[in-house]
């Protein structure tokens, strides 16, 4: 039996394998042709002639002894190139600035050279350059242009026929009013494509070089400690407005320094002598609270890990925020 089944599908086998090989052969018969779009009457995705659109954003975090000297320099370089400041936060009292964050607009053909720049200007702490290729939103901007404009063209030409009625005329020229609203609309959209192409974003944040994470460290077990003997809301409400001001001083990110803030109440919550989830889980499971805390141990352990990194590791916090935005 399996020797008459194999008998029947060998040769299906070796019809089909024989069938890819002619495939294949033809395949690579016209690898010298021209490819879609790159001879006349051709079509592609990305019309040819047109050159790439590609948005550059580029974050870095500097450190300096002098955060002022520092954004003046900047300031400089960036008239220098041609750009201009579209954002800027100062962070400090008075003149002495603890900390500064500015995003500016600058010509893509001098980003390089103004990056180079700011990076010598202090330490690099971190640096991240991304790139977004918007080459087929601008084609298909442009060819609903190109087409609108066509249909104005004829809009018009049947404004010049004498014959035609008023009615007629006012429905055309309803038309021809439709037409141009959409052409503005394209243009400006296609503006701003070529204002986002030819200037690059770069964000940067300057912060004083200090031993900022001594300050983070001691931040971190003020708040371990709070949490164990007070309830972590109105732990937050006594805390945070006076450790915020500590925090952005030291140049240490809002979203990262809230993350910690939010892990550490909820890690305190959790532990003796004064726990309020820990409290709320053995009253409702009849645990005794000696078994809870020594069952929980492995937990702590993983959790104090868990802190550790948050707060030592900027980018497990602000990471997906820095590649969003």
């Amino acid at each position: 039996m399996k020797k008459k089944f194999f008998g029947a599908v060998l040769p299906v086998l070796a019809a089909l394998l024989a069938a890819a090989l002619c495939l294949c052969g033809c395949s690579a018969d016209n690898g010298g042709a021209e490819s879609p779009g790159s001879g006349s009457g051709g079509s592609s995705i990305v019309a040819d002639g047109v050159d790439r659109k590609i948005v550059y954003t580029v974050n870095m975090d500097i450190e300096a002894d002098d955060v002022s000297a520092v954004r003046a320099s900047l300031l400089e370089d960036s008239d220098a190139a041609g750009g201009y400041v579209e954002q800027q936060n100062d962070y400090g009292d008075g003149d002495e600035l603890s900390r500064c964050y500015i995003v500016f607009r600058i010509p893509t053909d001098r980003l390089e050279e103004f990056v180079d720049g700011a990076g010598e200007l202090g330490s690099v702490r971190s640096k991240r350059i991304s790139s977004t290729d918007i080459t087929t939103e601008y084609v298909s901007a442009s060819a609903r242009k190109a087409a609108y404009e066509e249909r104005k063209a004829q809009l018009e030409a049947i404004l010049q026929d004498e014959n035609l009625t008023a009615a007629d005329r006012i429905a055309v020229i309803d038309s021809v009013a439709e037409v141009n609203a959409a052409l503005q609309e394209i243009e400006l959209q296609l503006t701003q494509y070529d204002s986002l192409v030819d200037y690059s974003t770069v964000r940067l944040e300057i912060y004083r070089a200090n031993n900022v994470w001594a300050v983070v460290g001691t931040i971190v077990l003020i708040l371990l400690f709070v949490g164990m003997f007070v309830e972590g809301n109105a732990a937050m409400i006594i805390l945070v407005p006076l450790l915020f001001p500590i925090a952005m001083n030291y140049g240490i990110n809002e979203v990262q320094f809230l993350m910690v803030i939010i892990f550490n109440m909820a890690i305190g919550s959790l532990s003796p002598p004064m726990g309020t989830l820990m409290f709320v889980v053995c009253n409702e499971t009849k645990c005794k609270l000696k078994n809870f805390i020594i069952e929980s141990v492995p937990f702590y352990i993983v959790l104090i890990v868990e802190l550790l990194a948050l707060t030592f590791i900027p980018f497990l916090t602000t990471g997906l925020v820095d590649l969003i935005y």
